[in-house]
């Protein structure tokens, strides 16, 4: 899993990687690149990981409002979040603080390690 999860935040081409650190030690990172290929790659999606130790002090708030600012400078006209656990409340807070709307919401779409299959919303916001 591990391998799997380097993979997407290191080794898409199109995607650009960004790290917050405090005093040398990274704190979160987030990952900007085209949702899909072709007609819909005006369409940014990014993801986000703020480690547990840096949780609870604005890190990814201040992370998604950076995101919003390199999408619009790399020409994505909206960011879509695919999907958001549900049960990540401080997060779906802060993403809709920073203008995300939730557009709609599929059942058992995570299997959360402990809370067992979650909810999970979509968001889209304009950044033009």
């Amino acid at each position: 899993m591990e391998a799997e999860q380097a993979a997407y935040w290191l080794d898409d081409p199109a995607a650009h990687t960004y790290v917050a650190t405090v005093d040398d030690e990274v704190a979160g990172v987030y990952i900007v690149h085209p949702n899909k290929t072709g007609r819909g790659s005006h369409v940014g999606h990014c993801a986000y990981m703020v480690d547990r130790k840096f949780r609870g002090h604005g890190l990814g708030r201040k992370l998604c409002e950076h995101s919003l600012v390199t999408a619009k400078q790399l020409g994505f006209v909206s960011v879509q979040f695919n999907l958001v656990v549900s049960s990540n409340i401080a997060a779906v807070k802060s993403w809709q603080k920073c203008g995300f709307d939730i557009v709609g919401t599929l059942p058992r779409a995570y299997r959360h390690k402990d809370f067992g299959f979650s909810r999970c919303a979509c968001d889209v916001p304009l950044i033009g």
